[in-house]
């Protein structure tokens, strides 16, 4: 069965940082954007969030201008489930879906805290159906790592190259693929190379990189940065 977290700490839940997380609404928007745009173009169909977490990107589909989904959140962690049922969210396991049943599937950070990633895909591709898609969102850059990523349970983090191999290895044909916040790959570096003593994750921080600099980072990523470097990757790929 695949592992949900890092393998050397399956006790991690990261609650604290995902709560925190939510405070930063223009980058929450950015990416349900980039879900909703990367989903199936019909009216219904079914969906999945792999590690749905607190459910931060399982509530699009209750809006009143979305496609009639039939949603489930997919967690293993004990904790996550427990508050997605409060919120009544399906939830299932990977292993109680069954295969080539799925439209599709979308995860968001979480594949780069799987130690056998490349286990999961293939796995994510045996739920699809032909033609079904998967839209991944991961941390790009191992020389952007800092003390967070060790401390939210990160394995790796991606580059495009690394990517497309192992979707191609998962047998996914990529539509397409690009980086994402061109600013907060800078904040990072800076980070990375100008901090002293151990950075902590607050409200204040992400508010302020939020509203601020992140609206600003998007027009040069769509300009050009989106296809040189960032401080995510996304990729929608596709089951033949």
């Amino acid at each position: 069965m695949t592992a949900y977290q890092s393998e050397n700490d399956p006790e991690y839940t990261g609650i604290e940082n995902l709560e925190i997380m939510k405070d930063a609404k223009n980058y929450n928007r950015f990416i349900e954007k980039l879900i909703v745009e990367a989903a199936p173009s019909k009216s219904s169909f079914n969906a999945f969030d792999f590690g749905a977490g607190t459910g931060q990107f399982s509530e699009i589909w209750s809006k009143p201008e979305s496609p009639n989904v039939e949603f489930t959140a997919i967690e293993l962690d004990e904790n996550f489930k427990r508050l997605l049922e409060k919120k009544n969210v399906r939830v299932a396991d990977l292993n109680q879906i069954e295969n080539a049943s799925t439209d599709f599937i979308y995860s968001i950070n979480v594949l780069e805290h799987i130690e056998s990633d490349i286990d999961c895909l293939i796995q994510l591709h045996s739920k699809l159906k032909v033609g079904g898609k998967l839209f991944v969102y991961v941390p790009a850059f191992k020389f952007l790592w800092t003390e967070m990523d060790d401390f939210v349970g990160h394995v790796r983090r991606y580059r495009k190259g690394d990517l497309r191999k192992k979707l191609g290895m998962a047998q996914f044909h990529i539509e397409s693929i690009q980086y994402h916040d061109c600013a907060g790959f800078l904040a990072t570096l800076a980070l990375r190379y100008l901090t002293v003593g151990t950075f902590q994750l607050s409200r204040n921080k992400i508010v302020l990189f939020d509203r601020f600099i992140f609206p600003v980072g998007r027009v040069f990523d769509a300009l050009i940065f989106k296809h040189l470097f960032g401080k995510n990757i996304s990729v929608v790929a596709v089951k033949r």
